[in-house]
């Protein structure tokens, strides 16, 4: 059986590595087309103001994911083993800081359906270039990456952590 500390350590080096990756090369591909090929391409300014807003949401979430939950998570697991209690932290109860984690995963998961919207479930239109084609094949991937991510965070990683946390404060 998977630990949390394990699951934690793949959504860090494998998700969030990977989001990182792709969110800086997404966004100078699109930046790329816009500035060449702006006439061609009209739509791309707001795939690109959109795609910004949802890296400017993921860089924030990354990072209370990375130095609050999952490290909290980490100690849980850390005191159950030892038959301790849940460390202390400066919220109540795992369920908020993870609440507020979930509705930023549906703020980023509706701007990227705004993307798919704008690029017409990334259809091509004939006169694509290469970029075009190398760029809503890395915004599929991108998306289908982010929502692996949140499906291991949301239907495994937090409700595992929410119940030893509840199992920690019951023996305590």
């Amino acid at each position: 059986m998977t630990t949390l500390t394990q699951l934690c350590d793949r959504v860090e080096k494998k998700h969030h590595a990977l989001i990182r990756k792709n969110i800086s090369e997404i966004e100078a591909m699109i930046t790329e087309i816009v500035n060449h090929n702006e006439e061609d391409y009209p739509f791309l300014n707001r795939v690109l103001k959109r795609f910004q807003e949802v890296a400017d949401t993921l860089a924030m979430h990354i990072q209370q994911e990375e130095t609050i939950i999952l490290p909290y998570i980490e100690k849980l697991e850390e005191a159950a083993s030892k038959g301790g209690s849940p460390p202390n932290v400066h919220f109540p109860t795992l369920k908020i800081p993870v609440e507020f984690i979930n509705k930023e995963h549906d703020v980023a998961l509706k701007g990227m359906n705004q993307i798919r919207e704008y690029t017409s479930n990334y259809f091509l239109p004939m006169y694509a270039n290469g970029k075009l084609r190398k760029l809503y094949t890395q915004l599929q991937e991108f998306e289908k990456a982010l929502e692996d991510a949140i499906k291991l965070e949301e239907k495994t990683l937090f409700p595992q952590a929410i119940k030893l946390e509840a199992e920690l404060n019951d023996n305590h």
